[in-house]
């Protein structure tokens, strides 16, 4: 697993611990909220996320993070993520979660810069990918919002609520300005 300790002065990241569990679990059982940036349509149990964080902390490419408010320590939402195996110069952002009561506020777009930021630096990242699925409008609207380009669509490439979804894939490549932005 990649090793990440993130701090600004608003957020502060770190991987994913066992005392996160509860609280991650609730989010991915909160299924209408979530459902599309877990790709996960039914309730799971604490053992099916250990089960993910497992597969995580086994891998040298991948990371799995929880982001925290500084100020006050609450986690406020976890992302997962890895830098492309085949071409290393590539992040792929595989999910990220809000807490849905602290959407809307800038701590998403400000956790996706940082680890861009981080990445950029740490491993040379030049290209970053995100893939959505296409019935996501808020999704859609907070990626474009950051500067990513949709340029591949798999149609009928996922499975939530027993219904073939499109996904689209969003990609951004780097310049060194516009990261920073928060």
């Amino acid at each position: 697993m990649i090793d990440i300790k993130i701090n600004d002065d608003v957020l502060c990241f770190e991987n994913v611990q066992k005392d996160d569990y509860s609280t991650i679990l609730d989010w991915y059982n909160d299924i209408d909220e979530y459902k599309f940036a877990t790709g996960i349509d039914t309730p799971i149990r604490v053992d099916k996320l250990h089960k993910k964080f497992q597969e995580v902390l086994i891998s040298n490419d991948e990371f799995f993070i929880s982001i925290y408010i500084k100020s006050t320590n609450d986690c406020i939402g976890v992302m997962r993520g890895g830098v492309n195996t085949k071409f290393k110069d590539s992040l792929w952002i595989n999910s990220i979660i809000i807490d849905k009561f602290k959407q809307r506020k800038g701590y998403g777009k400000r956790a996706v810069n940082l680890i861009i930021s981080n990445f950029e630096k740490s491993h040379n990242i030049k290209n970053v990918y995100i893939s959505v699925v296409d019935k996501n409008i808020k999704a859609i609207n907070f990626w474009e919002g950051l500067g990513f380009k949709m340029f591949r669509e798999m149609n009928n490439h996922l499975i939530i609520d027993n219904e073939n979804q499109n996904v689209l894939i969003f990609s951004k490549t780097m310049n060194r300005v516009s990261l920073h932005s928060q």
